[in-house]
């Protein structure tokens, strides 16, 4: 008998390293997005290609619908984006973010993207809280963003806006906290007539979603993008998957 209570003892010892239940965290693997159908780099020179094209993962996340309403809830794809005057500075934070970006060190790479280089998610105007950006729809979702337009009079296909497995959405990309534009030089006009536009401005710490690399031009700068899938459990602690390069956007004074 003494010998049954030892093992069920042993045993319950043994759940405890294995289940929340003990207080231990439980991590959740989400699935990221892989298909990009466009990327411009920071030598792309052509204007028309300066746009975000790329799909969700939902399906792959589909253990975790909002619908199936369980302990951890897939909430969608978040964007984030970080402004640089430096393309050599960009190269190197989107390399240590790359180096990271890998199965073994699963959410090492968010990680150091929001924490180490403060990302910020990528905003909207008029203000519509999207949090996260694109809200999971149990289904993958095609993503096209233009952050700025260009001509004085710009087609839908070069004006600034969002759209949406097809569909455009009456929305601007606006800069974290909704308040600014990417339209750095007013040198468009963009969806919404009252844009406010002004130049990212530099500070100690790069903190905020400016990265200032003194002694470098300011007439050209730099927007790197990235997507990754987010999710919570139920005490609101977030889980992220691997991140997905979207590529980087030029600005350029008079362009």
């Amino acid at each position: 008998m003494q010998k049954r209570y030892f093992f069920l003892l042993m045993f319950c010892i043994s759940s405890c390293l294995f289940f929340t239940t003990c207080g231990l965290d439980q991590f959740y693997l989400l699935e990221e997005p892989t298909v990009v159908h466009n990327t411009s780099y920071d030598t792309t020179t052509d204007f028309l290609l300066w746009y975000v094209d790329f799909e969700t993962n939902e399906t792959q996340n589909s253990d975790y619908y909002p619908s199936k309403k369980n302990a951890f809830t897939f909430l969608g794809t978040e964007i984030y984006y970080k402004i640089y005057n430096s393309a050599s500075t960009l190269a190197t934070h989107r390399s240590a973010i790359s180096n990271v970006n890998t199965t073994s060190s699963y959410s090492a790479a968010a990680t150091r993207m929001i924490e180490t280089y403060h990302y910020q998610a990528l905003g909207t105007n008029p203000e519509q809280n999207w949090t996260p950006f694109v809200e999971c729809r149990e289904k993958n979702q095609r993503v096209r963003i233009r952050l700025k337009s260009y001509g004085t009079n710009p087609t839908e296909e070069l004006a600034a806006g969002i759209i949406i497995d097809n569909e455009t959405k009456n929305v601007v990309p606006y800069r974290n906290g909704n308040r600014y534009s990417f339209d750095f030089f007013n040198d468009a006009e963009d969806t919404a007539s009252d844009t406010p536009n002004r130049e990212p401005e530099a500070t100690d710490d790069n903190s905020g979603d400016y990265w200032y690399t003194q002694g470098t031009d300011t007439e050209t700068y730099y927007v790197q993008l990235y997507a990754v899938a987010v999710g919570r459990d139920n005490n609101y602690t977030p889980s992220y998957s691997l991140v997905l390069d979207l590529g980087t956007i030029p600005i350029k004074k008079g362009e």
